[in-house]
């Protein structure tokens, strides 16, 4: 696996801590998605810290990593991380405030079903100079919010989100 770049794991009880670990010696993966894996942990999250090519990381539904371990590896990644995915997550506007700071160089942000980032994420988002995708769809954001996020970042950023007033 010499040239892997890009591995997506999910969907499997099999898959542990250890898996990630091995996946970490990749020499030149650059992003992981974490998708359905119930028995990766912080730990495996924190395996993957060793990888320093390691630019992306797409995490989904029912991965058993804390909202602590993903602010260990933003904060490892820092200005390297330029694509950053989480789904169904229980983030907040604090960890926007967070990750906008350390990782200011990201490109590509998907914060999806997670419904603690709100309004109040607009103008740390808003910082994100080099961002050119940014989901944010069934968050907590409002229509108004969505509509400021675009008009600050501009047209060189796609923005999705709530996009009805209900």
């Amino acid at each position: 696996m010499p040239n892997l770049r890009r591995a997506g794991v999910g969907m499997s009880e099999r898959v542990t801590d250890a898996g990630l670990r091995r996946l970490a010696a990749v020499p030149r993966l650059e992003g992981v998605r974490l998708d359905r894996l119930p028995k990766v942990t912080d730990a495996g999250l924190n395996a993957l810290k060793t990888s320093r090519s390691l630019t992306g990381l797409d995490v989904a539904d029912k991965v058993g990593v804390s909202e602590a371990a993903l602010r260990r590896f933003v904060a490892d990644r820092g200005p390297r991380l330029q694509r950053f995915s989480l789904v169904g997550g229980t983030v907040g506007d604090d960890f926007v405030a967070f990750l906008t700071t350390t990782a200011p160089e990201l490109r590509t942000l998907h914060l999806i079903a997670c419904p603690g980032v709100t309004d109040r994420s607009v103008g740390p988002l808003a910082t994100l100079r080099k961002a050119e995708w940014v989901s944010l769809d069934r968050s907590g954001l409002t229509p108004d919010g969505v509509i400021d996020l675009r008009q600050r970042l501009g047209p060189r950023c796609t923005v999705f989100g709530p996009w009805r007033k209900e």
